[in-house]
């Protein structure tokens, strides 16, 4: 006979695939909705470091947990025009990755800078790295590699909303000795001064940015 206990590790079971099938479904739509160009986008002239340095605040902790620590290089301030939600994802996304991916006491590192038209962001990791030959498809739908857990939609989710910003997103690896994710935004329609490393005018972003560069010592 069944019992209780039994039971009720089945319906967790059930409930936590339930879950995991419900969340894939609502990503597929929302992948869909951003290809077809029908997802709605909020674009903001915003500081694009001020981005990066809130998501790194965010996983420090993880990072922390598998001994690994962030080294930032990204100037105070990289305006960009764009919807702040969607690049806060794709930030996300990647450093999720790069988490997962490196092995423990290893070091992730943070970049982003103007280049010419373009303003680009680089996560460096000490994974496995990604094959040349699978380059274009690791941003394919339901692309998995190895045994990690997901359902091979991030980097899909990431590419999709890049290229609604008109950007470009990419890896450079030799399939051996770790990764390099980037993506180019286009610089707004305006001098390049809005690249210069003046300090920004926020006293949150000032700290942030500042919280963000004491944590690329080892923990």
């Amino acid at each position: 006979d069944t019992s209780l206990d039994d039971l009720h590790i089945f319906f967790e079971v059930i409930k936590k695939n339930s879950e995991r099938l419900i969340r894939m479904v609502n990503t597929m739509l929302a992948l869909e909705r951003i290809e077809m160009g029908t997802s709605e986008m909020h674009f903001t002239n915003t500081n694009l470091s001020y981005l990066i340095a809130e998501s790194l605040t965010y996983f420090q902790l993880n990072a922390d947990k598998k001994r690994m620590y962030f080294n930032v290089n990204i100037p105070n301030n990289l305006t960009v025009r764009v919807d702040e939600d969607r690049i806060k994802q794709v930030l996300i996304n990647l450093l999720t990755n790069a988490i997962k991916f490196a092995p423990e006491d290893s070091e992730i590192l943070i970049f982003a800078y103007p280049e010419k038209e373009y303003v680009v962001v680089e996560v460096w990791d000490e994974g496995p790295g990604v094959p040349p030959s699978d380059h274009e498809r690791v941003f394919e739908k339901f692309y998995k590699s190895g045994d990690k857990e997901g359902a091979g939609l991030g980097l899909a989710i990431c590419k999709g909303i890049i290229e609604a910003h008109d950007g470009i997103i990419g890896v450079n690896s030799d399939g051996q000795n770790g990764s390099c994710f980037y993506f180019k935004l286009p610089c707004p329609d305006r001098s390049r001064e809005s690249f210069s490393h003046k300090s920004v005018h926020s006293t949150e972003q000032h700290r942030l940015l500042e919280i963000a560069r004491r944590i690329t010592s080892p923990c």
